[in-house]
């Protein structure tokens, strides 16, 4: 536990291993070495794991939201919907569960409903950022271009080195005809690292530059 807490999850995940090799009918440490796994990218080995501790404890809702976040982060949509709505059927008040619904919707493209999910949560003091920055992006393609931007906004204050936010902030300032400011985060994505989608790269080239021939040296 003491490598899972301090963040050495692939130590953790070795620690675990013996453990359930010595229990293997313990779906506590089942769960936990599931943790492990998600946490170090192990994803087919977390949902194998976690999905035995689910066999032993079906009402266990931590194991349920660990299942639903590998699913998400293979990009089973389906299973991370099901797993979610399951552990919040499990825990009503597990806000965290009802946050990844909500970015589930909005993943399958259920804007509306993702709104209506992640609204009185984010208002509310959201714990996952992500949730935050996923409600913007909702607001950003129903061209609710302001309420992105504010949220957007917050999500930054929140966590200045969130790279993927300040790029979709400055396309939503952009939007607003706000050059000066989606300058500035854009200015603060590339400086963070951050790269510009190919599609996105391509789009704002200027045609002529394009097709000119190159400057002679």
């Amino acid at each position: 536990m003491n490598f899972l807490n301090g963040g050495e999850f692939g130590k953790a995940a070795g620690e675990l291993s013996i453990a359930v090799a010595l229990q293997p009918e313990n779906a506590v440490v089942l769960r936990y070495l599931g943790s492990a796994y998600v946490r170090d990218n192990q994803l087919e080995s977390a949902r194998r794991v976690l999905q035995a501790a689910i066999n032993l404890a079906p009402t266990d809702p931590a194991a349920h939201y660990e299942l639903a976040q590998v699913a998400l982060a293979a990009g089973d949509l389906d299973g991370a919907a099901a797993e979610s709505r399951r552990t919040v059927e499990l825990d009503p008040g597990n806000r965290r569960a009802q946050e990844l619904v909500g970015i589930v919707q909005y993943r399958q493209g259920e804007l509306e409903q993702a709104v209506a999910t992640l609204e009185p949560l984010v208002v509310d003091g959201g714990r996952r950022i992500d949730s935050s920055y996923t409600l913007g992006l909702c607001y950003q393609d129903l061209e609710r271009h302001e309420e992105s931007r504010d949220v957007l906004r917050k999500v930054v204050q929140r966590n200045p080195l969130y790279v993927q936010a300040w790029f979709s902030l400055g396309q939503v300032l952009a939007g607003l005809g706000d050059e000066r400011g989606a300058a500035e985060a854009n200015e603060k994505f590339l400086s963070l690292g951050g790269k510009v989608p190919i599609a996105q790269a391509e789009d704002d080239e200027d045609p002529a530059e394009k097709s000119a021939p190159p400057a002679p040296e």
